[in-house]
């Protein structure tokens, strides 16, 4: 019986190479390979499981690369450009999958659609043509200690009178500073930002309108900077980063801390002291209309999975992506790294949010969630924001010259034609 059982997985393997064309090139040099690269970190565990997995399931020797953080994206970016891609499957922020696919560096995902997966949250596309699924779904909460603050603020005029009565020299409970944001220049700036913004009612660009020179977007900016000048505030705030704030949150030094990404929440839990035992996690504020309601509007952010435009094993990376954006490899993906799966099954289930209290909040936080535009010149958009945004928190540009000048410059970019 085991005999026969070896043969049949043996007959398996040789109908999928049948089905995925590329197996013919790697079966002349022995078993089907399959190369994918991650960011270092909690994310390179789980899709090294995930990975491990498939493999077993199709017989396909599977390398996983983890790279640095700080140079990740650049160093896929040219990979993903080059005429011999390294990488078969590529770990890839969302927010630039439109901008690679214009330069004709990604190659179509095939056999999935949004109407027969409902299942999945959000994917990336370009001109019609889907060329990512997401693994990862990030999205913000408000994170504080209740032996600090009794109750999370409503509005962001609430956080803002909260952390402006913020006595540094009282330091309650051992906290130095009563809020904490990520306002360092670079990926996370116009991130913290854009909550605001849109809960405001502004936007950055719509339909090709450009609108962060807006009125709306001026109050925005300003209830930013009020924010990051205020008592309770660290007066180095533009040198933060999340990874600032794990560790400060860590050493019981901050009271409260919003925009704050869902991901160091199990981080921030798995200790003992006070800062671990006593965080609690609520909604993001908002604004509050004249009928006493609250208009909350959440930033979502994905990591998905793409394949390079010129590689040789486009079928069997096609299929790595569907298993490892499925509903199994994202459960092992949730389990294994504490991930943040972009499917409602996974995010719902009874028994993973009773592992991952999270989750809840996640699902709540996704469905009044916006994501940053989705253009081809993204990174030059981010970067005019980066530093109108930087200009304003530094005082060295009142909030509406600065946001008149970066309307200008994106302006400038759809004038060149490039493609909305």
């Amino acid at each position: 019986m085991t005999y026969y059982l070896r043969n049949v997985s043996r007959v398996a393997a040789i109908l999928l190479c049948v089905g995925l064309s590329n197996c013919d090139q790697d079966s002349h040099n022995g078993p089907a390979q399959l190369s994918v690269v991650v960011r270092e970190g909690l994310e390179a565990d789980g899709i090294r499981r995930v990975a491990e997995e498939w493999g077993k399931l199709r017989q396909v020797k599977v390398t996983v690369d983890a790279l640095g953080r700080s140079t990740y994206d650049n160093l896929v970016q040219a990979t993903l450009q080059s005429a011999n891609p390294r990488y078969d499957v590529i770990f890839f922020p969302g927010t630039k999958v439109a901008e690679i696919a214009a330069k004709n560096g990604l190659s179509p995902i095939t056999n999935w659609s949004p109407e027969a997966d409902p299942d999945l949250l959000v994917y990336s596309k370009y001109n019609g043509k889907i060329y990512g699924l997401p693994c990862d779904i990030s999205t913000f909460f408000t994170f504080y200690r209740s032996d600090i603050v009794a109750t999370a603020p409503d509005t962001w005029d609430e956080l803002e009178q909260m952390s402006a009565n913020w006595k540094p020299s009282e330091k309650p409970r051992g906290a130095r500073y009563g809020l904490a944001f990520a306002a360092q220049t670079g990926e996370e700036l116009p991130k913290i930002f854009y909550p605001i913004l849109w809960s405001y009612g502004g936007y950055v660009l719509r339909n090709g309108e450009v609108g962060i020179d807006a009125n709306e977007a001026v109050i925005a900016a300003e209830q930013l900077k009020r924010l990051a000048l205020s008592a309770g505030v660290p007066s180095e705030v533009q040198n933060w980063n999340a990874l600032k704030i794990l560790d400060e949150w860590r050493a019981g030094n901050i009271a409260l801390s919003t925009p704050q990404w869902n991901a160091l929440y199990p981080l921030l839990k798995e200790g003992s002291d006070s800062a671990s035992r006593f965080l609690k996690i609520a909604p993001l504020p908002g604004v509050r209309q004249q009928d006493g309601s609250i208009r909350r509007t959440n930033f979502i952010h994905t990591w998905v999975l793409v394949k390079p435009k010129k590689d040789g094993r486009s079928s069997l990376a096609n299929d790595f992506i569907l298993y490892a954006t499925g509903k199994d490899g994202a459960k092992l993906y949730a389990e294994t790294a504490r991930g943040n799966p972009a499917r409602l099954s996974i995010l719902s289930d009874p028994g993973l949010q009773s592992k991952r209290p999270e989750f809840q909040l996640m699902l709540a936080s996704i469905q009044i969630a916006q994501a940053e535009p989705d253009v081809p010149y993204y990174s030059r958009l981010h970067e005019i924001v980066n530093a109108a945004l930087s200009k304003i928190i530094a005082g060295s540009a009142e909030p509406r010259a600065a946001l008149s000048e970066a309307a200008h410059s994106i302006r400038r970019i759809l004038a060149e034609g490039t493609p909305k």
